[in-house]
């Protein structure tokens, strides 16, 4: 079932994003001494995985001349004025709360749930147009792998024409562009099934380390920021297309 081969590259990019987060965060010596026993940790490491992999992956594919050029600038810049040493390992020796790494898994799969009850056809097995836009934004982001310009917004079908950079989806565009090279899946489907459930795993985790402030329980917190998340969300799904919202 092709669903099941989305689920399994977007598994796939989630744990290498906190992967490559958790050498990042030693490069950048923001490693909590407790481990990942707390949501913040977690979350600020997927982060950073996620954004430092779709910049290093935009400064390579324009040859240098992304606008995300400019991060790594500041990266080296920091480290200067730090005076720090890169030290990393690429071993994932750290402590975790099994009970945290259980609700996080949760809000893993919701993520992924809500977008393939919003756009996946499972009567044909294939992922829908929904929402033409989508479509749109899916074609920038093969047109940062065609042409190798950020970003051809105009020229999205005829990618021989070089124009001005335009900041348009142009985050979204560079991780969909990275995941869908590595898996040979269109950018689509991978727009939709795996960058979009990741973008709002980060949200949860991000909405929920802002609840931890004021909730220790993490029944409270997951619970909390699970209503916070999806019951806002619904508010900007179009009720004809979305079936949750129709009971």
């Amino acid at each position: 079932m092709y669903l099941l081969t989305l689920f399994a590259i977007y598994l796939f990019a989630v744990f290498s994003f906190f992967y490559v987060g958790h050498i990042f965060k030693q490069m950048l010596s923001v490693s909590h001494k407790d481990g990942y026993n707390h949501i913040n940790e977690i979350f600020k490491t997927l982060l950073i995985g996620v954004t430092s992999s779709t910049i290093l992956f935009a400064i390579i594919w324009s040859y240098g001349t992304s606008i995300l050029t400019i991060a790594l600038a500041v990266f080296v810049m920091y480290m200067y004025i730090k005076k720090k040493r890169i030290k990393y390992s690429f071993f994932l020796s750290f402590h975790i709360d099994y009970k945290l790494l259980f609700y996080c898994l949760g809000a893993l799969i919701i993520a992924f749930a809500h977008l393939a009850l919003y756009a996946f056809n499972f009567q044909n097995d294939f992922v829908d147009v929904v929402y033409q836009d989508y479509h749109f934004y899916s074609e920038i982001s093969r047109g940062l792998i065609f042409a190798h310009i950020e970003n051809p917004l105009n020229r999205i079908f005829d990618f021989t024409i070089p124009e001005n950079s335009v900041f348009y989806h142009f985050f979204d565009g560079w991780t969909t562009a990275l995941i869908s090279l590595i898996s040979r899946i269109n950018t689509f489907d991978v727009m939709l099934m795996v960058v979009y459930p990741l973008f709002t795993l980060l949200t949860y985790l991000g909405v929920a380390s802002l609840i931890s402030i004021r909730f220790k329980s993490k029944i409270a917190i997951s619970y909390y920021s699970l209503i916070l998340l999806f019951g806002i969300s619904l508010f900007f799904i179009n009720k004809s297309i979305h079936p949750i919202v129709n009971y």
